[in-house]
């Protein structure tokens, strides 16, 4: 209907102009011609007039209220569409809120009195609080923000390039202070100067801690490094420049940290090395096995040299990359020059040894002219002497025997004097061949070998139970002889004489003594009991020839032990040894006694 008036419009408004323009000729013509007439023709066409007028009122006014309606129709679908498209914009915004809150960093908005608009999920995972608790609180003092610079700076910057970030430090609901790394940006406003701020804000405080925990423990390394003053470590670049330097290298090498990074560390070496391209190939082989040691000569500032132990390792990261070099070198001048003194020193002994070998073979010889040259001359005067006295005793008077006899005792005691000065000998180059010895047999064995020698005495033998020891059984069978023949000489004077044998304890360590009850000597002169012819008693009193303890210190001795004695005057006197097989060897001469077994002699 609407479309047809639309068509029909034109044409009634000329239809209606036509009939009023007839008409009104109309009635002007017949009021000219027909004057009886006029009356009837002029109220037809006065009709006419009318009706072709109201018929135009009408179309104008349908015109109007079409007008009016597509007006209006036209108003709604612009409302309709703009309603629609804010709600588009409802929607985005909230898909966007939605976005907002899957986010894990703390993103809130803020106008420009800093007044919190938007509070995501995050932030209030991040602060603690809810969006209801944040809304409309101002942000800094809420948070009790700490700023690196001040916030009218940060609001300025903020504000001048339309964006701000760095680090803050706030509060979170429970007081906790948190580490931040914060964005701002002007969320509108061509020239930045108008709309809220949106900022984005994560927790860091965790990484903050690690990082510090980094620093300090570069810090310590970095002063530790640079504190060494025993080692040079120096860092040196790809191409073998010095990148640090220590107070060790500053030391050893006389340059300042100053006067050194930056220069190629083939400074340090003597120009033959430099000119044979060796700290090229030094580095060349730590690139390619990851290390590279050697000792050489180097050269100080100075121009002095010093011969160090320098290892060069390669340094990458965790990718294989590699970053450079470090080089940590030790000054072993000291330790060269010693080295080469022992040496000299190894040369000379070794010169000794063959000095000491040929006078070994020197005393072979003596021992063997002694055993054969000596020994015959020796027994041609004992013989002699002896066929004096039994066959021409009658022709000599009591001085002269007595003189014979004194003859016989000499040589006698110079052949007693020769035997136990070859046995010393052997016993000297003797080699010890260990086997593990019960100690007790070896004494049974012992005393009855010695029985003789105090047969007609009354003697007593106090045995205890000796240790198992890792020893050559002929050399400690010496041991045994000489201690044993000592203490029943000794306590020849005695009436009952008591003869103690066992086994000791000294600081936990075992140990075997001999002890008489004899006449003893005095311990101010114990310190000769073990030299070559040193007697604390007069030959008239007690024979002996003064090797006897001589030959039992040598043979201890090879066994790793210790010998040593106490006595008193006519109080007796006690004889200890260790060997390296019984428990090693003492430190005092605390010996503790365990009970012994009385043996009649």
């Amino acid at each position: 209907m609407k479309g047809h008036i639309r068509d029909i419009l034109p044409l009634g408004v000329t239809i209606s102009l036509f009939l009023l323009v007839i008409t009104a000729w109309l009635s002007y013509r017949g009021s000219v011609k027909q004057t009886g007439a006029v009356g009837l023709e002029l109220s037809t066409y006065v009709i006419l007039g009318l009706a072709s007028g109201l018929f135009l009122a009408a179309v104008v006014i349908i015109h109007s209220r079409e007008i009016a309606h597509r007006a209006g129709a036209q108003l709604s679908l612009k409302e309709a569409q703009s309603a629609g498209a804010l709600e588009a914009q409802v929607t985005a915004l909230h898909d966007r809120t939605a976005l907002f809150d899957l986010a894990f960093d703390g993103i809130l908005s803020r106008d420009r009195s800093g007044a919190i608009q938007y509070w995501s999920r995050g932030a209030e995972e991040t602060y603690g609080w809810t969006k209801e608790e944040a809304l409309g609180k101002i942000t800094h003092t809420f948070l009790q923000t700490q700023f690196p610079e001040s916030l009218t700076k940060m609001e300025e910057a903020l504000h001048q390039r339309g964006r701000w970030e760095g680090e803050l430090i706030q509060t979170r609901r429970d007081g906790a202070r948190i580490n931040v790394a914060s964005r701002c940006s002007i969320a509108n406003g061509a020239d930045h100067t108008a709309g809220n701020v949106l900022e984005i804000n994560r927790n860091i405080t965790e990484r903050k801690k690690i990082e510090a925990k980094l620093q300090e423990n570069e810090q310590r390394c970095q002063l530790m490094v640079e504190g060494v003053r025993d080692f040079a470590i120096f860092l040196l670049d790809t191409d073998g420049r010095v990148a640090s330097w220590n107070a060790g290298a500053e030391r050893f090498k006389g340059y300042t940290a100053e006067e050194i990074i930056g220069k190629h560390f083939s400074c340090f070496y003597p120009q033959d090395d430099i000119d044979s391209g060796k700290p090229a190939m030094e580095l060349r082989i730590a690139a390619a096995v990851g290390r590279f040691e050697e000792e050489g000569w180097r050269i100080r500032k100075d121009g002095s040299k010093l011969w160090e132990n320098a290892i060069i390792t390669r340094l990458e990261d965790k990718s294989g990359r590699m970053l450079g070099f470090s080089k940590v070198t030790q000054d072993f001048t000291q330790r060269k020059s010693a080295a080469k003194i022992l040496q000299s020193l190894n040369e000379d002994m070794e010169r000794r040894s063959m000095s000491l070998e040929a006078a070994n073979k020197e005393l072979e010889a003596f021992t063997y002219s002694v055993s054969h040259d000596l020994r015959a001359p020796l027994r041609h005067v004992d013989g002699f002497s002896r066929l004096l006295l039994e066959k021409h005793s009658s022709q000599l008077d009591e001085e002269g025997k007595r003189m014979l006899e004194r003859v016989r005792q000499g040589t006698q005691h110079m052949g007693a004097l020769v035997d136990d000065l070859l046995n010393l000998s052997r016993v000297s180059r003797r080699e010890v061949s260990a086997l593990v010895t019960d100690l007790n047999t070896l004494l049974e064995e012992v005393l009855g070998e010695l029985k003789p020698s105090w047969q007609g005495r009354q003697v007593e033998f106090q045995i205890g139970r000796l240790p198992f020891a890792h020893c050559d059984p002929g050399l400690i069978r010496q041991v045994l002889v000489n201690l044993l023949s000592n203490a029943i000489k000794f306590t020849r004077p005695r009436a009952r004489t008591i003869i103690e044998v066992g086994q000791a304890q000294n600081d936990a360590c075992s140990v075997v003594f001999v002890r008489d009850n004899g006449v003893g000597f005095k311990m101010k002169y114990a310190g000769k009991l073990f030299g070559v012819f040193q007697r604390l008693h007069r030959a008239e009193d007690f024979e002996g020839t003064g090797v006897g303890l001589v030959t039992v210190q040598r043979i201890i001795h090879k066994h790793g032990g210790r010998v040593w004695a106490a006595a008193e005057i006519d109080m007796g006197a006690t004889f200890y040894f260790t060997l390296e097989g019984m428990e090693g060897e003492p430190s005092g001469d605390n010996i503790t006694a365990p009970e012994v077994t009385a043996v009649k002699g």
